[in-house]
């Protein structure tokens, strides 16, 4: 079997450092009856105040609703002037950026509440509605107390109650779509008393049978490494999806940016270039593009580099490891472009105070061997940082966990990077006769011994070395 790949390439993982601002609602078909309020909706990757006009001759001229927002808020409740117009558009501004906006895709329509009573405003045509789900059916009414709700799935040639005498006072009705497939459905909001009172969809909707549909992200899952700059295919496998949209989330998925929509999903994949800063907490989303509530991600979060910058990135311990006060571990790190020292710290109760476990560590050997302090938690993490820039820096993941000894703990411990002291503090330091320092198994120097014939590390008596009688355990690496 043939298999074809196609290359899209795409600014992928976009987090862009400038605010990007996108406009929700209105964006284009909806109706306005003038003096009603509507909320005016956007997005935007800063936090950041906007400026919001709108026009009522497709962008010709613009009147200002609002000079300037509350930078945290991302919707303003509009008071609908008496501006009647087909031909209406909303645009948002960032003030301090004014060529950074955005503008209804399409036009929208501010119209006098007298001429008709009731207003239907959704849905309102090219809607996508699946069997047994719920939306919204809303509507105006003026003057009106109680209403019925219709549907058709002919057009209008016949209509279906969908309930009657309902109250105008909250006009929202919360309908279950029934499993009447069709691409030719009309809703109808009439009045109780008058049914010559009445307003219906502007364009037809469809509903479909609710098929069961699958969609599942196979790539990528978690734990990859990405390079800025590099391409990288996202893969996924589906059933019974027409197209799909792909998301980036740099934070665990507390911002979700775009990476490309309408994607057959028959296609199972898409090639991207990495362009993002460097972060551990990557996702990516895969979701229907008719049905955003049907969705995947990222099983667990990856990591991206960017190697423009000096990173750091910890890999060990990163979160979930159990280690004995008094054993030894290795911490492990990446870094780029880092030419200097690194310093390393740690951390029991989930970062509030940092304890210095190593200093001045040369970059360019991305490990050290570490012997555990006793110092038991459940919240232990370990830091990462550059000795003269500590903003360039990393931490676990998540918590790891430091345990009291079983076995009564270590009683010395010699690390020989440098010398033969020993590591527990027990003060059994030893005196070097002839021994050599050289390279490490990973190539750390000064960090082991080479012991040419005639040589020994001496190491005082004390009554704490003596286990005549008793068990003990000696290791060497």
């Amino acid at each position: 079997m043939k298999k074809f790949l196609l290359l899209v390439s795409v600014l992928f993982f976009s987090q862009n450092l400038f605010s990007q601002i996108s406009l929700l609602y209105p964006n284009g078909g909806e109706t306005f009856i003038a003096g009603i309020t509507e909320t005016i909706r956007w997005t935007a990757n800063a936090t950041t105040s906007v400026q919001i006009d709108y026009s009522i001759d497709n962008g010709v001229s613009w009147t200002t609703i609002t000079p300037a927002t509350s930078p945290d808020v991302l919707f303003y409740d509009w008071t609908v002037p008496n501006n009647l117009s087909t031909t209406c558009l909303v645009k948002i501004t960032d003030i301090t950026n004014g060529a950074t906006s955005d503008v209804s895709d399409l036009v929208f329509t501010i119209a006098d509440s007298s001429p008709n009573p009731i207003t239907l405003v959704t849905p309102n045509g090219g809607e996508y509605f699946v069997a047994g789900t719920t939306e919204t059916i809303r509507w105006y009414a003026t003057s009106i107390t109680y209403v019925n709700l219709d549907y058709s799935t002919d057009n209008g040639l016949s209509w279906i109650n969908i309930n009657s005498g309902i109250s105008s006072m909250f006009p929202i009705y919360n309908w279950e779509i029934p499993s009447t497939p069709s691409a030719s459905c009309l809703v109808r909001v009439s009045d109780f008393n008058n049914e010559t009172n009445f307003d219906l969809s502007d364009g037809l909707f469809t509903i479909e049978e609710n098929i069961a549909s699958t969609l599942t992200l196979t790539y990528p899952n978690g734990g990859e490494i990405f390079y800025n700059g590099s391409q990288q295919d996202i893969t996924w496998l589906s059933s019974n999806v027409g197209s799909v949209n792909l998301y980036f989330s740099p934070d665990r998925g507390l911002n979700w940016y775009s990476i490309a929509s309408d994607i057959p999903a028959s296609m199972g994949s898409f090639t991207s270039t990495v362009n993002a800063a460097s972060t551990t907490n990557a996702l990516v989303r895969v979701s229907d593009a008719a049905n955003a509530a049907r969705f995947d991600e990222s099983d667990s979060v990856f990591t991206i580099i960017d190697t423009t910058k000096n990173t750091i990135i910890v890999s060990s311990p990163n979160g979930g490891e159990n280690w004995q006060s008094g054993s030894t571990q290795y911490l492990a790190w990446t870094n780029t472009n880092m030419t200097g020292n690194v310093n390393i710290d740690y951390t029991t109760d989930n970062g509030t105070t940092w304890l210095t476990v190593a200093t001045d560590l040369p970059a360019m050997y991305p490990s050290f061997m570490w012997t555990v302090p006793n110092t038991p938690s459940t919240s232990c993490k370990i830091k990462v940082y550059d000795a003269s820039d500590a903003s360039v820096f990393d931490e676990s993941n998540s918590v790891f966990t430091i345990t009291t000894s079983a076995t009564g703990g270590v009683v010395a411990h010699y690390n020989f990077n440098g010398d033969a002291n020993d590591g527990t503090g027990n003060g059994h330091d030893g005196t070097v006769n002839g021994a050599q320092l050289v390279a490490d198994r990973f190539s750390n120097p000064n960090s082991a011994y080479s012991f040419p014939n005639p040589s020994r590390i001496a190491v005082p008596h004390s009554p704490e070395l003596n286990f005549a009688g008793g068990k003990f355990t000696f290791t060497v690496w």
